[in-house]
């Protein structure tokens, strides 16, 4: 029966935006939340291009006219929503064009049959998919390194593949129904296939070679003043907090385990094991029995390789138990045990698709045993103490000597997240323990890896965490730190979470592996903790490579304390796009800025890939600058309408060029470098009292848009512009500065999904954005008592006023003026002070202060290759006016004072 050509245009047109609608919806859920009218029209413009492609083949020539009216039609509604999505108007044309341009010609040159026959159209579409595929690859790889594991090409696999089965689609149901099945022979599916076969196996190739880093190997466990950089000038803390009792003991540990009704298997083999109470080592053997039995963690991992760290906690709490208690378990039940973790093992060394998937990023040939954190290598140095064949016992230790690194090499997980370095360190004191037999030569990086966590933890007890679900307390790490290593100040921290957990009313996590190091001998000290810039590894922690930029915090001495931590990287397996970025913001436990990250699985995809986290984050859920994105960025995220219109390929690495310190005072400098020819760099202030200024400068590139990114928690607007204040009574006020191209937007934050951390969850988004250069400044005053800070921007920068006694200069690279003081330097701090006016200025070749000012007396200067502040020299005058000239990237520190005799310096 011959279907009406009629109806097969309309029901072809409607299911093509349909199916387009549903590709959509899925990718969008899957990386990000995107703008809906986006979708709309994209949905729209795409059924009606396709449409217009089956009336081509329809009706051929004689259908010009109609043809070129559905694509003028379809081009408009893919424009609209390349405005949506921010583009200017050509990209909005050059986009509809060139993704609907090609599927057109080809339906044309059927109905013509120019192409010749179906097996030439099906060729010609697939080399096209593969050379848009090649040049893709290309484009990224040279210019968006967060894209390494190929997602986009991925997504763009997607798109190619759906869009070359909708035109198929689109000829078949074209044609009547006998016509339609006739042509379905298995030659023109196996063309089908292979073509988008050899498309995904491109995808595959270039995840191999684009997730490889060229960046040498770590040869050892670097220095501490490698991996931690304080800033130049800071004073050194010589006083030594004194040692106190801490408030937690053994037996309130013992305490809160018992107090859940159903105690897990590491709940109850921890507290057998504080308690010393046989009870609960009966109802351990019990459980473990029962895990026995049912033959757990032996089948398929699937897509989740986590759950050989699971095995490692079991396996850990039956050794110690049974050291405790030898006579507990019988020895046929020893023998189950045995047998049991044998088969564990077995399913770790069995390689599985997942394996196989992990072997071309990592380009390690897959063995089984879980890599990332190292899960593996912690899991097999247990558990080859336990397994009863020798076989197998040979395997670990051969894995062990080739792949364990641990504590040997290296002091920092790869993946970005304070959750997995917890982890990892879990895993490099079990390799360390149970396999290196707790020989000290074989953990030079043990204290290192802790204190690469303690830098970044508050002193109060916030369950921080970044690049990952949820907030997260690092209770493993600082059990381990505090009994094994005898850090007195990880005692203390874990002091203050457990306290925090017990008054909060909440629970102990059921998965802890060592709290049963307990010990109460080790005091507690307060941390000396201040501010740092911090390097990390590269590559990954299996495979350490050199040190670079990783994270910067900010500190001070007050109570409560000033905290701030940046993001300096976009690099590993597990990553977010945080380069530049605030990633938390407090003043003592309450949060000023954070992420906005939402609890959302994505249950179509498997269960590793599932969780909304780690480079499914959206840049506008950070807070950063922005780039807009340009290029094949922009084509495939205004095709798919996944992501914002904002780029999510952010430098690799924000290296510092300035970190200094002068008494109350702190300044660093991050470069972004290049971003996608916009030279993007971030400032910032803090001082003492309680305030920190942003300043974000973006030049370059006429016309894309580019913005600061801001998640706030708790602020309300007020009249004035660009100001918001917290809830009445908490106190805090940022205000929002930017020069005349760039305009703020503010709106509250709703959430499609939970919130994960709703105790800190951002309430106000706000966006300062510009299509020219952007130039702005936000300031943050945490003290409910502080001035209220006023500002302007110009040409020459910024200057801020903190009341008539403080200002603030951030300069643009030319002459900045403050009062009667002309320099080059980027930042300008002016304070009276009783001695007269202190002036500090950061990153300057020259100072010159007005005659009638007053003379620069107590001069202090600290250059670019010093780390210490330099008074004046002997033979220069203790006071003098005029112009000081000093060695580049210098900064000076200096008060002017009425002249009590006239000196002039040459």
């Amino acid at each position: 029966m011959v279907i009406s050509r009629a109806v097969v245009q309309i029901a072809t047109g409607i299911g093509l935006s349909i199916s387009f609608w549903a590709v959509v919806v899925l990718l969008r859920e899957q990386i990000g939340v995107a703008v809906w009218q986006n979708d709309l029209f994209l949905t729209i413009g795409y059924g009606l291009v396709v449409f217009s492609a089956v009336i081509a083949n329809v009706e051929g020539a004689r259908r010009w006219q109609s043809l070129a009216a559905w694509f003028a039609v379809g081009t408009s509604f893919v424009v609209a929503a390349a405005g949506v999505a921010g583009q200017p108007l050509p990209a909005g044309v050059l986009l509809a064009l060139s993704v609907h341009l090609l599927a057109v010609l080809v339906f044309r040159g059927v109905a013509r049959g120019t192409l010749g026959s179906w097996r030439n159209a099906v060729a010609a579409l697939t080399f096209a998919w593969v050379l848009w595929a090649a040049l893709s690859a290309v484009w990224i790889q040279t210019t968006a390194p967060a894209y390494a594991e190929g997602f986009v090409l991925l997504t763009l696999w997607l798109l190619g593949t759906f869009t070359f089965l909708s035109a198929v689609a689109g000829f078949l149901l074209a044609r009547s129904a006998r016509e339609a099945c006739g042509a379905l022979r298995a030659g023109r599916i196996a063309i089908l296939l292979v073509g988008a076969g050899f498309i995904l196996t491109g995808s595959i190739i270039y995840m191999l070679w684009a997730e490889g880093d060229d960046r040498p190997a770590l040869a050892a466990v670097p220095e501490r003043a490698d991996v931690f950089i304080a800033p130049a000038g800071a004073a050194g803390n010589s006083e030594a907090n004194a040692a106190k009792a801490a408030q937690f003991r053994r037996e309130d540990v013992i305490a809160m385990l018992q107090s859940k009704p159903r105690p897990s298997l590491s709940q109850l083999g921890n507290l057998a094991l504080l308690s010393g109470d046989r009870r609960w080592a009966a109802a351990y053997r019990e459980g473990l029995l029962g895990e026995v039995a049912s033959d757990a963690l032996t089948g398929p991992a699937n897509s989740v390789k986590f759950g050989q760290y699971n095995a490692m906690l079991r396996g850990l709490f039956f050794l110690e138990i049974s050291r405790v208690w030898p006579e507990l378990f019988s020895a046929e039940e020893q023998e189950r045990i045995a047998a049991w973790f044998s088969r564990i093992m077995q399913r770790a060394f069995t390689v599985e698709w997942v394996d196989l998937l992990y072997a071309i990023p990592f380009r390690d040939l897959p063995e089984g045993p879980y890599l990332n954190q190292e899960v593996g290598a912690g899991s097999l140095s247990v558990l080859r103490r336990i397994v009863n064949t020798e076989e197998l016992r040979s395997r670990a230790t051969s894995f062990l000597d080739r792949k364990g690194v641990g504590w040997r090499g290296n002091f920092r997980n790869g993946d970005d997240s304070l959750q997995y370095q917890d982890v990892w360190i879990s895993n490099a004191y079990a390799l360390w323990r149970y396999a290196d037999g707790s020989r000290p030569d074989m953990a030079p990086g043990a204290q290192l890896s802790v204190d690469w966590l303690k830098e970044q933890l508050l002193r109060a007890p916030v369950p921080l965490n970044y690049g990952l679900v949820g907030p997260f307390r690092p209770l493993d790490s600082l059990s381990i730190a505090a009994f094994a290593l005898r850090d007195k100040e990880a005692r203390w921290l874990l002091d203050q979470h457990l306290t925090a957990l017990r008054e909060g009313g909440e629970s102990l996590p059921g998965d802890l592996a060592w709290l049963w190091l307990w010990d109460d001998s080790i005091p507690a000290v307060a941390p000396s903790l201040t501010s740092k810039a911090l390097n990390g590894i590269t590559g990954y922690s299996f495979r350490p490579g050199s040190l670079a930029p990783d994270k910067l915090v900010f500190r001070d001495e007050n109570d409560p304390e000033l905290f701030a931590l940046f993001g300096l990287r976009n690099r590993g397996w597990h990553r977010y796009p945080a380069t530049g970025s605030l990633i938390a913001l407090f003043y003592g436990d309450f949060p000023a800025v954070t992420e906005r990250i939402v609890r959302l699985s994505h249950k179509w995809l498997p269960a590793g890939r599932a969780k909304h986290r780690d480079k499914k984050v959206d840049r506008m859920s950070l807070n950063g600058p922005m780039v807009a994105r340009t290029g094949l960025d922009a084509w495939i995220g205004g095709v798919s309408g996944v992501y914002s219109r904002w780029s999510q390929a952010t430098p690799a690495f924000a290296p510092l060029d300035l970190f200094v310190a002068a008494d109350d005072l702190q300044v660093a400098r991050m470069d972004l470098g290049d971003w996608s020819g916009i030279a993007a760099s971030r400032t910032v202030v803090v001082g003492d009292d309680g305030w920190l200024v942003v300043w974000d400068q973006l030049d370059g590139s006429a016309g894309l848009a580019r913005a600061a990114n801001w998640n706030l928690v708790g602020y309300t607007p007020t009249d004035l512009p660009g100001m918001f204040v917290k809830q009445p009574g908490s106190g805090g006020r940022v205000t929002f500065l930017h020069d005349g191209e760039a305009r703020v937007k503010s709106a509250p934050i709703r959430y499609p999904h939970p919130p994960a951390w709703p105790a800190a969850a951002p309430d106000r988004h706000v966006l300062v954005q510009s299509r020219a250069s952007l130039r702005t400044a936000a300031v943050f005053q945490l003290d409910e008592q502080a001035i209220p800070a006023t500002g302007r921007i110009g040409d020459a920068g910024a200057e801020l006023s903190f009341g008539e006694d403080e200002v603030l200069v951030l300069g643009t690279g030319g002459e900045a003026q403050t009062a009667d003081v002309v320099s080059d330097a980027a930042v300008i701090h002016r304070r009276r002070t009783p001695d007269g006016i202190r002036y500090r200025l950061f990153d300057l070749t020259y100072v010159d202060v007005d005659k009638t000012a007053g003379c620069i007396s107590a001069l202090r200067t600290l250059t670019a290759e010093e780390t210490a502040w330099r008074a004046d020299a002997e033979d220069t005058p203790s006071a003098f006016h005029g112009r000081l000239d000093v060695a580049a990237a210098s900064a000076v520190d200096f008060t002017v004072v009425p002249c009590a005799a006239q000196v002039s310096k040459e």
